[in-house]
């Protein structure tokens, strides 16, 4: 709730399938023009790999586009994460390939890399 209070310019979205919800994320304007999505989570492990994520994820970038008018919408995305990195090439996005950050948690170095969708 705290986050909430803190973010109201951002925008979340739940995706639900029959009644339960499956999926989460956010779309977080930017300085730059345009917005990022962030948070995304698809829950339950048993619908993962039923194309809910892409058409989710493609959901929310349709979103970007009639909140914002945008042409362009970006992510971070953990290197190790494969299948969101999957998941979010099939809807359209491409690595910046000089984008990236190391960033240190959990006792471990993780690489996040910048993807981005165009129109």
């Amino acid at each position: 709730m705290e986050y909430r209070k803190e973010h109201p310019d951002r925008p979340q979205y739940v995706g639900v399938l029959d009644t339960a919800p499956v999926a989460f994320g956010e779309i977080i304007p930017q300085d730059c023009g345009w917005p990022r999505l962030g948070r995304i989570l698809i829950g339950d492990p048993s619908v993962r790999g039923k194309g809910l994520g892409h058409r989710f994820v493609a959901a929310l970038v349709d979103e970007c586009v009639r909140l914002y008018g945008v042409g362009a919408v970006d992510l971070n995305v953990w290197d190790e994460n494969i299948a969101a990195r999957r998941c979010y090439e099939k809807v359209g996005f491409v690595f910046l390939q000089d984008e990236q950050t190391v960033v240190h948690a959990f006792g471990r170095d993780f690489t996040i890399h910048r993807m981005v969708w165009k129109r």
